[in-house]
């Protein structure tokens, strides 16, 4: 009963329509606007996986005008964290190539070993399309990581040819010999991380699938540099010197060119 400006007594059902309906206990904002969570645990799944079969969902759905659909929790965490460690790979890439500028005393060297970089980021991109797996955050560690295990076992592949060039080997020479000597060593080097990562790789333990990306870039990436190493490293290198010599050369023809018509 509600009491009407007159005074009297009026029931309640004579001013309203009573209907009954479910509501939620509590209405949740967020910057000022209506939000619905949806949550979910998944046990023993990879969380860029399952990240990408909800886009591939939401992009059949029609969204009603005036709402939108966003990700949040972990998933927001791990595009936050993977641009992070973006920037941090890429600064690493160029302090690496600063410091071998410095061991090697010139620029052609260094960025020779810097184009085989690429070629280890095909095979991981290849290992991840088979796999069916995504690069989360700690995969990106897994690409730092490959950078250090490739840049090196190419810097010792290029001093050893420096090394052979000092002795009096000719340029075609030293790069063969070099290869034959450090063939062995690479192989071993890369195989041992190969093996040591496969375990991870296959994602054996609870909740190794978030670290099963970090193997599978380490391993698809050293599979692929190991051909680059040996096939391009040298193919390059040759390319340059043998361009550097032909120049040094023609400089050193015209000098005595010049001196015979003085």
């Amino acid at each position: 009963m509600v009491r009407s400006e007159s005074g009297a007594l009026v029931p309640l059902d004579e001013l309203v329509q009573w209907e009954y309906s479910k509501t939620p206990l509590s209405i949740a904002h967020q910057e000022g606007q209506r939000v619905i969570s949806v949550k979910a645990e998944l046990a023993g799944s990879d969380l860029g996986a399952v990240s990408r079969i909800i886009e591939q969902k939401l992009n059949t759905l029609t969204i009603p005008e005036g709402y939108s659909v966003s990700a949040a929790g972990a998933l927001k965490q791990q595009k936050e964290n993977l641009s992070g460690v973006l920037y941090i790979f890429l600064g690493a890439v160029a302090l690496i190539y600063i410091i071998m500028v410095a061991q090697f005393g010139r620029l052609s060297h260094p960025f020779i070993i810097m184009l085989s970089l690429p070629m280890a980021i095909v095979g991981v991109v290849f290992g991840m399309v088979i796999t069916r797996r995504v690069v989360n955050p700690i995969g990106m560690v897994g690409f730092i990581m490959l950078i250090g295990i490739v840049v090196s076992n190419a810097i010792l592949l290029i001093d050893r040819i420096n090394l052979l060039r000092q002795r009096g080997y000719r340029l075609n020479d030293a790069i063969l010999e070099a290869v034959r000597n450090r063939v062995r060593p690479i192989l071993m080097t890369k195989l041992t991380a190969i093996l040591g990562m496969l375990p991870l790789a296959l994602a054996f333990a609870e909740g190794s699938d978030l670290e099963a990306p970090l193997a599978t870039v380490v391993i698809f990436g050293l599979i692929f540099h190991t051909l680059i190493t040996l096939i391009l490293v040298p193919v390059l290198y040759s390319l340059f010197e043998g361009f550097r010599e032909r120049r040094i050369n023609r400089k050193k023809t015209d000098n005595s060119v010049a001196e015979h018509m003085l």
